[in-house]
């Protein structure tokens, strides 16, 4: 019920991140849950994720982003025979795709390190990469305490300063 109250909202947006965020390794080769993986298995667990949300919540995922970041051109041939995903966060590079790629500006994002924010880095990162058109950020507040959310609270106040127009994929 809460996730469905966010998404009317219109405020919030939730998105395909796998089906089990896996990673690991066999036979020495790594692999992530979107990379060196078969088409079959990447398939499998982005068709999961659609039906859960179309099943339990009643709405369609329209972005989508790999766990860790990790993909390749097997996940992208997937996501081509899914048109309701429209977005791609974090593509990478060199992957060919006819989603609508939200990259990443390296230097600039929210956590230093992942799952830590800090509004010191963020605003002087920023600064440097102002002449982006579109900057896409990625944050994990639920393993954000008290301290953490202060550190947001700085970067959103931040750009509420600069005059930063706020959008969510499915309205870019």
């Amino acid at each position: 019920d809460w996730i469905i109250q966010k998404q009317e909202s219109k405020l919030f947006e939730f998105w395909n991140h796998g089906y089990n965020h896996s990673r690991g390794s066999e036979d020495g080769q790594a692999h992530w849950e979107f990379r060196n993986r078969s088409l079959e298995a990447q398939k499998d667990h982005l068709k999961r994720s659609q039906d859960l949300a179309r099943q339990h919540l009643g709405f369609e995922l329209h972005t989508f982003g790999a766990p860790y970041n990790q993909a390749d051109q097997l996940t992208a041939d997937v996501l081509e025979e899914m048109p309701e995903i429209k977005y791609w966060l974090y593509p990478p590079a060199g992957i060919t795709t006819s989603k609508t790629r939200l990259d990443r500006v390296p230097a600039v994002n929210i956590e230093y390190p992942v799952h830590q924010p800090s509004a010191y880095h963020f605003w002087n990162n920023y600064y440097f990469s102002s002449d982006v058109d579109v900057l896409t950020i990625q944050g994990h507040p639920n393993s954000w305490n008290a301290d953490r959310f202060k550190e947001f609270e700085g970067i959103i106040g931040y750009l509420k300063s600069m005059d930063v127009q706020v959008i969510l994929p499915r309205d870019s």
